[in-house]
């Protein structure tokens, strides 16, 4: 028992180890920081200020209110593509083969990478909260409201991170990293209730969209928040909008149940190639 928790100690050793290293670069490439930045902001500046107008909620609520959960949502989950993509370009670059014979635990170098992005993530977004508040959001449920919605965000992103590692490993360069890890993101983000009520989808596309977990999410986040609205319209809402929180926490358990063992086994083929 002693052995094995020597060796645990070890692994979390590791993994603090490389978090550390990870957020090093992030700290010394300020400017890929920025322009990750840009677009969330953007988005923010161009639905408020310009699209809001013409957005109607059902219930008559605030879509600047609404908005937000969606906007904080999709700002990490889009950095499951910079996992994919930092994973592929220490691929390329030859840094796992380094560390492969190296005496680091196996799961450090994969988990160092996902927390890694779990604390950037948790940083990008306290930023766009505070200009979330900047341009008239509120959050009627406080701060433990807040603190809560976040939490759920951030768990499913760290989820759709491991998506992010399996994608890294399985392709065979950056660029293609960059395509694979955001080509599926827009339809989930834009066939949910991300930006728009649900009601205002077409007829056939409403449960689609209802099932999508990144509207588990948003809903979830919102409800949490003290902002949820736009759902009226719809009648009897299904599972996932009349649970919104749990369904997403549901949605994350299951994706890194398929994700991690899968991102596992495409490691343990590289060390033994």
């Amino acid at each position: 028992m002693t052995a094995g928790v020597a060796s645990l100690g070890w692994a979390a050793g590791d993994v603090l180890v490389l978090t550390r290293r990870h957020l090093l670069q992030v700290l010394r490439e300020p400017q890929a920081l920025f322009w990750t930045m840009v677009q969330p902001i953007t988005n923010v500046l161009l639905f408020v200020y310009v699209i809001g107008g013409i957005v109607a909620l059902p219930d008559g609520g605030s879509y600047r209110d609404y908005l937000m959960a969606g906007v904080f949502t999709q700002t990490v989950v889009f950095s499951a593509a910079s996992t994919a993509i930092g994973l592929a370009e220490d691929l390329q670059r030859g840094v796992v083969d380094r560390f492969r014979v190296l005496p680091v635990a196996r799961s450090a170098v994969l988990l160092g990478r996902t927390v890694a992005d779990l604390v950037r993530n948790t940083a990008l977004l306290a930023v766009m909260m505070g200009i979330a508040l900047l341009v008239g959001w509120r959050a009627p449920n406080g701060i433990g409201g807040v603190l809560a919605g976040a939490a759920l965000i951030e768990f499913f992103a760290y989820a759709v991170g491991w998506l992010g590692v399996m994608i890294g490993l399985s392709v065979p360069n950056a660029q293609t990293a960059t395509a694979a890890g955001l080509t599926w993101v827009f339809p989930l983000m834009f066939v949910s209730s991300s930006y728009v009520p649900l009601a205002s989808l077409p007829g056939w596309l409403q449960p689609v969209a209802e099932w999508n977990p990144l509207t588990a999410v948003v809903s979830g986040a919102r409800e949490l928040f003290g902002t949820q609205a736009g759902v009226a319209g719809l009648g009897h809402p299904s599972i996932p909008l009349a649970h919104p929180a749990v369904t997403a926490v549901a949605w994350a358990v299951a994706v890194i149940a398929v994700s991690v063992p899968a991102a596992g086994r495409k490691y343990a083929r590289l060390s033994r190639s």
